[in-house]
């Protein structure tokens, strides 16, 4: 559930919520260029669902999706494994994926129907979750947009081989998962320590984190004074 509402949410975005965010920045919506957030090992598993670590979170994986063909019924052998790579994620605070799609009639063979590379996280602590798409291609032309036809305000979410965006709060967040990043040593041990320019949290995964805590903190206060949070609602 976590990963098609992330998708929703950021597809979303890039429709509607672009302008604001580009005009400002450090909002709960910005550009995202597919950078790991997480402190993780990613686990590549191709074309199946043998995780070396399913018990990890955060969990980070990468699946081989190119052989969806027609001939061959590959196809249907990714759709059949969709809901196991769904149910190995849905449990998890911390989860970011990669994968590659590829659709063909005949395995290998032109014509491409379809072709993306795709990156996405989602991080229960602060309800945030992100879609990063590139090499968009259909019917083996790149799907990109002609030059110049993006307005300024939406160009930080796309170049010419896709785009991506990512939201904070845009989603319910998890106490249980808020409190593993409530402390600097939960923090370290969860978020990467530097992201390149363009992902999300630009100082770093602390950043993230340190908001995190912050709710948390807020939370355990509101528990000993809820007239007073609820005054403030």
């Amino acid at each position: 559930m976590w990963r098609s509402a992330t998708a929703i949410a950021v597809a979303a975005l890039l429709l509607s919520a672009a302008p604001a965010a580009a005009e400002q920045p450090v909002g709960p919506y910005a550009p995202w260029d597919g950078t790991n957030p997480f402190n993780c090992q990613v686990q590549d598993v191709g074309t199946g669902t043998d995780f070396q670590d399913p018990g990890a979170d955060p969990f980070c994986v990468e699946f081989d999706k190119t052989q969806q063909n027609v001939t061959d019924f590959g196809i249907f052998d990714f759709l059949s494994k969709e809901p196991a790579r769904t149910a190995a994620a849905v449990n998890k605070c911390f989860y970011f994926q990669t994968d590659h799609w590829t659709g063909s009639i005949v395995q290998g063979e032109q014509p491409e129907l379809w072709h993306w590379d795709g990156q996405y996280f989602f991080d229960k602590a602060i309800g945030a979750g992100g879609v990063n798409i590139t090499n968009f291609r259909i019917g083996g032309q790149p799907a990109s947009f002609p030059p110049g036809s993006i307005p300024p305000q939406f160009q930080p979410y796309f170049d010419q081989g896709g785009g991506g965006a990512y939201v904070v709060t845009g989603m319910p967040a998890d106490p249980m998962c808020a409190a593993r990043v409530a402390t600097p040593e939960g923090q370290a041990q969860v978020y990467a320590h530097s992201t390149s320019a363009g992902g999300p949290f630009s100082g770093g995964g602390e950043e993230l984190g340190a908001l995190a805590g912050k709710k948390a903190k807020h939370r355990k206060h509101c528990r000993h004074h809820r007239k007073r949070c609820r005054k403030h609602r």
